[in-house]
């Protein structure tokens, strides 16, 4: 199994005309496993006695936490871990970088997306001066930083951080090694972003030939980059060999990761999606109907992938004849947006533009 310096979080995704891209990241095969709580070993150090042995324990709680999803907890403990840290050895040192660096990922995880981006920028620039511009822990901060670019929408900006993040690690680690195919997988969601879908699919067919002869078929990364070149397919209307692509990571996440896992549930999305554009409406809104519920309780009801649901939904609705429904659920998806992503976000304004459309017609 090919394990990664550069990260060691979850799968993270970004939506684009109703598909859902999955983002590398290299993690071990575990972290794609159905959560299974790891009980804090008792009694941890203590705080007041020895606070650099506590911070050094509760780190690996707060990692825990994240991977559990329970974010808000992990942010008050990085929040505290952090104060210990600079507290302790300084604000430059490189434990309390690194405790800075998990604060990011949780702020992340929460789409949290301008608390994130602040935070990795800081550390990447305090990594760049102390560590240096090719130190593996500058470069994981600048891999994270690409991904909440790519998060808010702007992808030409994560474009180039991740071009100039691949350069260096294709160079450090060679062109086959774990860290350096993560960036090129990430790479090539952004190019989706951006409707450079040709691109996008040789470059996860590459991918793919590789994590395949490396890892195996049913290795989560393996997994994750097939389900990239079935987006990248479908985005360019190749919608049988995209679905058969889906079908078959579908049935292992299942397998793998349970039926309510939130990789499982973006495989069923994007399975939804592809009938709506095979004509099966009603199909189509059954599912998203279906995903909503599981997706407001695993993830939030305002969760940006919640609110792609609402907004696919919507557009099977309305091609079925049904108005007001496919108006009341744009509506949610567009005001869910609004207080969640910001006005800016490309999500937001395409589901205002399309509102819009609607209400011109009443």
């Amino acid at each position: 199994m090919l394990r990664s310096t550069m990260s060691t979080r979850p799968a993270k995704s970004t939506s684009l005309c109703g598909l859902v891209v999955l983002l590398l990241t290299g993690s071990p095969a575990s972290a794609q496993q159905p959560a299974v709580e790891i009980k804090q070993p008792s009694p941890p150090p203590d705080k007041t006695a020895d606070p650099l042995a506590w911070a050094s324990n509760q780190t690996m709680v707060a990692r825990s936490l994240n991977d559990q999803r329970k974010f808000k907890e992990a942010e008050r403990l990085f929040r505290e871990i952090i104060s210990v840290h600079t507290d302790k050895l300084g604000a430059e040192h490189p434990d309390t970088l690194t405790s800075r660096h998990g604060l990011a990922v949780v702020l992340h995880s929460q789409v949290k997306y301008d608390e994130a981006e602040a935070e990795a920028r800081a550390v990447v620039k305090l990594r760049e001066r102390i560590l240096g511009p090719e130190d593996s822990q500058t470069l994981k901060t600048r891999h994270r930083l690409a991904d909440i670019l790519m998060g808010k929408g702007r992808f030409p900006e994560a474009e180039a951080e991740c071009r100039a993040v691949l350069k260096s690690i294709e160079r450090i680690y060679g062109p086959e090694s774990s860290e350096s195919l993560m960036v090129r997988n990430n790479l090539a969601a952004i190019f989706l972003t951006q409707s450079k879908n040709k691109e996008a699919e040789v470059e996860h067919r590459a991918v793919l030939k590789i994590l395949e002869r490396l890892l195996g078929l049913e290795h989560p990364d393996t997994l994750t980059s097939r389900i990239n070149l079935a987006s990248a397919l479908g985005f360019q209307g190749k919608h049988a060999e995209a679905a058969a692509e889906y079908q078959t990571v579908l049935k292992h996440r299942e397998r793998i990761l349970g039926p309510e896992h939130p990789d499982t549930l973006m495989s069923r999305n994007n399975l939804a999606v592809l009938m709506h554009a095979q004509g099966k409406h009603a199909e189509a809104e059954t599912e998203h109907r279906a995903l909503i519920k599981l997706q407001a309780r695993v993830l939030g009801p305002e969760h940006p992938e919640t609110l792609r649901s609402f907004h696919n939904a919507s557009r099977s609705m309305l091609a079925q004849g049904k108005q007001e429904e496919g108006r009341e659920f744009s509506r949610r998806a567009m005001v869910g947006a609004q207080k969640k992503l910001g006005a800016e976000h490309p999500a937001t304004k395409e589901y205002e533009r399309i509102y819009k459309e609607l209400t011109a017609k009443k």
